[in-house]
């Protein structure tokens, strides 16, 4: 999307692709498939939540920050933004499509969400996630706002996936 070329789906048609992705980078020799993680932000990491649903997705880690993980997060967008958005976000069979938590009950992995603390709605809305997903969904709270929070520290994010003893977020 984004200016790029195809058709503009928002989340419907890119889970099969990234799906395709994943299992072709998980066969490559060089890759140790229990370290393959994906990691998204915003409308990425709304995708690599969505891919937590998948119990076919090669990944020991699923993680995002700022995922929109509710279907509050489109309507707000089409509202207050006036975002052209490619489907008709009253309709639940779409919006089942395109966010987690309507799916939540259907975790196959459950997916590391950190959670920008200056979003509030954002955060609102991962909260109710957790509150209607099994419990081992994690909410990390991230200093900054959703357009820099992960960016300012990749490497930090990284690290932190990947589980390298005595690394943690920057809080």
């Amino acid at each position: 999307e984004n200016g790029n070329p195809g058709e503009h789906e928002l989340l419907a048609g890119e889970h099969g692709e990234a799906m395709a992705a994943a299992r072709w980078l998980a066969v490559q020799p060089d890759v140790d498939v229990d370290q393959l993680s994906v990691f998204g932000t915003a409308e990425g990491g709304a995708l690599a939540a969505l891919l937590a649903l998948d119990p076919e997705a090669p990944f020991a880690t699923i993680a995002a920050v700022s995922a929109v993980t509710t279907t509050t997060t489109f309507a707000r967008w089409q509202r207050d933004g006036g975002k052209a958005l490619p489907f008709d976000v009253n309709d639940p069979v779409e919006q089942r499509r395109r966010a987690l938590l309507p799916n939540a009950a259907e975790l196959a992995r459950p997916p590391v969400l950190y959670v920008v603390q200056d979003d509030v709605e954002g955060a609102r809305d991962a909260q109710r996630l957790q509150g209607r997903a099994p419990p081992l969904v994690e909410l990390v709270p991230v200093p900054g706002d959703a357009t820099t929070a992960g960016l300012t520290h990749p490497e930090a994010y990284t690290r932190a996936l990947h589980g390298i003893p005595g690394v943690t977020l920057p809080r």
